[in-house]
Parts: C-alpha cells; structure tokens; sequence
C-alpha cells in the first residue's frame, strides 16, 4: 500500500480529504442525535459540582 501511495500522491491526499469529511459529517449527525441529552446530563454534573463546592 505504500507503494501505491507514493507513486500517486494526490491521490493519497484526496483520500484523506474524503475520509475526513465523511467523519466529520458522520460526527455532526450523531451529536445532532444525541445533543440534547448530553446538553442536559453537562448541566446537571455541573450543577452537582457547584452543590459541591
């Protein structure tokens, strides 16, 4: 494989593009997904902090 991948770069950087921005989409729907809920349970370990101290 990285024969392959120097003997064409570009390639090798279109790939890393690629596969960065499906993770980064893939990252954005699942805190879409799960936003809300982990937006209440920071608030709430926050709060529990704060009773604390």
């Amino acid at each position: 494989m990285a024969r392959r991948s120097a003997s064409r770069p570009g390639a090798a950087i279109a790939e890393w593009v690629v596969v960065t921005i499906i993770l980064t989409i893939a990252t954005f729907a699942l805190l879409q997904a799960v936003g809300p809920e982990l937006v209440g349970f920071i608030q709430q370990a926050l709060e529990k902090i704060k009773s604390i101290f």
